[in-house]
């Protein structure tokens, strides 16, 4: 598997990667305890020195309808290997509470495969038909997102976090996309459903 951890997040003092169900969980199959690595392991990553969290819940991912976030988290092993600030040109989010998306918003994210990218929000309230391994997956009330100069994200960055540039705030967790543009969950139902906040 290969994605991006999109942030860190918090419950009760326990620290943990936030991310795709499809990225962490591997699509419902994942047991939870599972290992997660990082690099992953289609980027070279080392079974034997490279874990670094542990699988704790996601949601599952049901083939057909009813689905509005694809998500999950784990458990991070050594708080210490993990730091809340995203890489240049995010930087540190001013506030872990998410904004709503809203057409017109400008937004940025830092992805395992594109890197650095800016776009705009679309719609917030979309519906799209994902294949997945396990069959052709139904969400609804999504965000949609284009980019600036191409592309917004691309395989592999699934997962990130996308931040609203005016705020510095979160406003939707990356989950899919085309070369024509980019889906995402609004990150306020993603952190309600597995019961964690962003760490900032």
């Amino acid at each position: 598997m290969a994605g991006t951890f999109g942030a860190v997040a918090e419950a009760s003092g326990t620290r943990y990667i936030l991310s795709n169900n499809h990225v962490l969980a591997d699509e419902n199959t994942l047991s939870i305890g599972g290992a997660i690595f990082q690099p992953g392991l289609l980027d070279n990553g080392d079974v034997g020195k490279d874990q670094i969290a542990k699988l704790t819940r996601f949601v599952p991912v049901k083939a057909g309808g009813g689905n509005t976030v694809d998500c999950a988290i784990a458990e991070v092993l050594d708080p210490k290997l993990v730091r809340a600030t995203f890489l240049p040109k995010v930087g540190k989010l001013k506030s872990p509470e998410p904004i709503a998306a809203a057409e017109g918003m400008r937004v940025m994210k830092v992805g395992r495969t594109t890197g650095f990218t800016t776009g705009v929000v679309t719609d917030v309230s979309a519906t799209l038909k994902v294949k997945y391994d396990l069959g052709v997956v139904r969400f609804d009330d999504q965000v949609f997102l284009e980019g600036d100069r191409g592309a917004f994200s691309d395989r592999g960055d699934s997962g990130s976090l996308i931040v609203d540039r005016a705020t510095h705030r979160p406003t939707a967790l990356l989950f899919a996309g085309s070369p024509a543009f980019t889906a995402g969950n609004h990150v306020s139902a993603v952190l309600a459903e597995l019961a964690v906040s962003v760490v900032v």
